[in-house]
């Protein structure tokens, strides 16, 4: 995979000291915007694993991998923004991160915003679900 100079995720930051650590494993994302930023990369760069991995261990018999993986293949995500965010600090076990994603998909520019819920277990953030707008 060729050298990121700039985080897909918008943080403005280097892809390295951002989002990439939390892909590899080298690192967990101290906080629930993290963990959003770096499944929204996961997306971008088509890693099913890290997007599987990093649903709620107790959500991901509900996520059909076959289609996640497949949907990866068709959807061309562009752009995150990061519309509000309430707890989800390293202080806290919960939190809600309130985004934009647009995405390429059968030749049509989308958006969607998400209202979405984290969970913190073991010192690890979860993504849980989301109510899509």
């Amino acid at each position: 995979m060729a050298t990121l100079l700039s985080c897909p995720c918008g943080s403005n930051r280097q892809f390295a000291a951002c989002c990439d650590r939390y892909i590899t494993g080298a690192k967990n994302p101290p906080t629930a915007e993290g963990l959003m930023r770096s499944r929204f990369t996961a997306y971008k760069l088509g890693n099913a694993d890290y997007i599987l991995a990093s649903w709620a261990p107790e959500k991901r018999q509900d996520i059909n991998q076959t289609e996640l993986v497949e949907s990866l293949k068709t959807t061309q995500y562009q752009k995150l923004k990061i519309i509000s965010k309430k707890s989800g600090t390293r202080k806290n076990h919960s939190g809600q991160v309130e985004f934009q994603v647009t995405f390429l998909s059968n030749g049509q520019l989308q958006t969607f915003r998400e209202n979405s819920n984290f969970t913190k277990q073991n010192n690890q953030w979860y993504y849980v679900d989301g109510n899509i707008s």
